[in-house]
């Protein structure tokens, strides 16, 4: 009788000390609570920058259009954040896959690399805004278009970014030479 309330008292405290365990593990291997509602709360600034942008321009527009483009991405952003967040409140590990293609973790080279792409495209941001509110006609259109042709680019890198941050697999890169060629034509027989 003894032994097994020893078993029964030391199953009891390893049930209890679990989720502890699991918490520490979580804290030290990944981010924090904080750095999730930090991310999530900045993913909303930028899609209500977004949209009050998006108003702006006319329905059918290759601006708008990207603009809308940039609030799809930044909409799924927010999706797998909060979806990650609701995961950890419930213990529960999410994998996100793409049908037929492998998935990856990124590495902190990979991090380094989206990173520096990502201040890039913020270098060039700030040179394609200026110019649009030095500008007008035209060049200000082009300006425009260039603007939010980055701002899609910015929201695509810290998908991905947040990607690897969380933990959540991305589809890894086509073997070179595996693409089809580009700007080929071919007759009718040959498309069969």
């Amino acid at each position: 009788m003894r032994g097994r309330s020893r078993v029964l008292i030391g199953g009891v405290l390893l049930l209890l000390a679990a989720p502890a365990a699991l918490a520490a593990a979580n804290a030290k291997f990944g981010p924090t609570s904080e750095e999730l509602e930090q991310d999530i709360s900045q993913v909303d600034a930028s899609v209500a920058d977004a949209k009050s942008r998006c108003a702006d321009f006319g329905a059918g527009s290759v601006l708008k259009i990207q603009c809308d483009i940039e609030l799809g991405f930044l909409s799924s952003t927010r999706a797998m954040l909060q979806q990650k967040k609701l995961s950890w409140l419930r213990w529960i590990n999410l994998n996100y896959t793409v049908p037929g293609q492998p998935t990856q973790l990124f590495t902190e080279a990979d991090a380094r690399d989206i990173e520096a792409e990502m201040a890039k495209e913020q270098k060039d941001l700030a040179a394609a805004t200026e110019k649009a509110t030095n500008y007008g006609g035209l060049i200000q259109t082009m300006a425009l278009v260039e603007m939010q042709t980055k701002k899609v680019a910015i929201s695509v890198l810290r998908l991905k970014y947040l990607m690897g941050k969380y933990g959540v697999g991305v589809p890894a890169q086509p073997a070179a030479g595996r693409n089809a060629p580009t700007g080929r034509s071919v007759d009718e027989k040959g498309a069969l």
